[in-house]
């Protein structure tokens, strides 16, 4: 097993990664971002899901430090970066979520992450089968992300 890395680790390795500064709060966007990519086409309709998720995430972050965290200019970047990496690193990004969290900070987050990305991947119908809402990528990706982050 894995040596467990601090938060101060995480961060630098988050820093290495292309993650800067106050763009570590918006990591929980990974998660939907990479199921909005695994069919191969973001859809706007997913886009605005993740833009949804992040309003509230911002505002989340707003009220928990009592002031601005992130500006929503600088989040929308942000998320534009994470729809343009390729997939392997937004799974090395997801990776990394856990370890920002602590203990049941951490059970309440993923919840909302999950939920989040469960509505990305049904808010279009799949680009391959359109009769369908959900094509086999977004399924195991799904499966993916719920195996990964709640086992932490």
């Amino acid at each position: 097993m894995g040596k467990v890395m601090r938060r101060h680790e995480v961060v630098a390795l988050l820093e290495r990664l292309g993650v800067r500064g106050p763009d570590v709060y918006l990591l929980d966007l990974a998660p939907l971002c990479e199921m909005a990519l695994v069919d191969g086409q973001v859809q706007e309709e997913e886009r605005v899901m993740i833009h949804s998720f992040l309003e509230s995430h911002l505002e989340r972050l707003q009220k928990q430090a009592g002031a601005p965290v992130v500006s929503l200019g600088r989040a929308l970047r942000f998320v534009d970066w994470l729809l343009a990496q390729p997939l392997m690193r937004l799974r090395e990004l997801r990776a990394l979520l856990p370890a920002l969290y602590q203990g049941e900070t951490w059970a309440l987050e993923v919840r909302r992450i999950l939920d989040a990305a469960e509505a990305v991947g049904a808010a279009a119908a799949s680009p391959s089968d359109p009769k369908h809402a959900w094509d086999k990528r977004e399924l195991d990706c799904m499966w993916e992300l719920q195996d990964d982050l709640l086992v932490h």
